[in-house]
């Protein structure tokens, strides 16, 4: 991520998180968030001068296999200077099933972060204690049994709300950020298959699917505004597969499929 003059990012393998100049690619600070190595950073996102990272520490040593040691955790660190203000390792609760923080929000005094078992917490954006937790329970619609390994949550948040994409489970879920309880939950794992990516834009939920699909839907209650299927792709439409969620600009938007690249003016 950036703020216009810094680009902020994580090493692959090693622990550490980057300031680096956006002009020049001269490295500003470089701040190692745990004593161990074995520690993939993911992409960090930038709020109020505090870069927050989630990241999988690989926990090398004896015992269970490499995979099952895997604990997902979140970093906090000041913009300005690179001094680690925080770090948080989620619980854990069964040590079999290995766990990786890919995905980080922030709003509302919190910090929104998915573990691998399908749970989600909120973390004080001072201090990285939890505050809430949300089971994996919350992500699915009955018959519909949630994920129970290797459901990461994409996540965005817009003002009071918080906006999930189940990559496993393939629902999109909107939470209310005081309490975390649940607004509106939509299904599309049998539709368009698991969540790729989500955005937030005016008011309405951008989010692509594994499927190829697009749906754009009112952050308020859920309902869909329109729909760019997978199947309308070429030769029976206008549309490739969708690879991504769009980036906006203005009254456009811009989407990229698998062989092709769209922009489309907002409705």
């Amino acid at each position: 991520t950036s703020d216009g003059t810094t680009v902020y990012c994580g090493s692959g393998l090693g622990g550490y998180v980057y300031g680096v100049d956006g002009a020049t690619g001269t490295q500003r600070w470089a701040t190692k968030i745990t004593p161990d190595s074995d520690v993939l950073i993911f992409s960090p996102v930038l709020a109020q001068g505090v870069v927050y990272a989630g990241f999988a520490d690989l926990q090398v040593g004896p015992g269970l296999n490499r995979s099952q040691r895997v604990t997902g955790g979140v970093a906090a660190i000041d913009a300005a200077s690179g001094r680690l203000l925080w770090m948080r390792l989620l619980p854990k609760p069964d040590s079999t099933i290995a766990s990786a923080t890919r995905f980080v929000a922030a709003g509302a005094g919190l910090i929104f972060a998915g573990a691998q078992d399908g749970t989600l917490y909120a973390l004080d954006d001072q201090t990285g204690a939890v505050r809430f937790s949300v089971p994996k329970t919350q992500f699915a619609i009955p018959p519909a049994v949630a994920p129970t390994r290797d459901d990461a949550k994409v996540i965005v948040v817009s003002g009071a709300t918080v906006v999930v994409g189940s990559v496993s489970g393939g629902t999109v879920t909107a939470l209310s950020a005081t309490d975390m309880h649940r607004l509106w939950i939509v299904d599309e794992l049998n539709t368009y298959g698991s969540v790729y990516d989500i955005i937030v834009d005016s008011g309405l939920v951008y989010a692509s699917f594994v499927g190829g699909g697009l749906t754009v839907s009112r952050i308020s209650d859920g309902r869909k505004v329109w729909v760019i299927s997978g199947k309308d792709r070429k030769p029976r439409g206008i549309f490739d597969h969708i690879a991504a969620a769009p980036a906006i600009d203005g009254d456009r938007i811009y989407l990229g499929g698998f062989e092709e690249a769209y922009a489309l003016r907002k409705p």
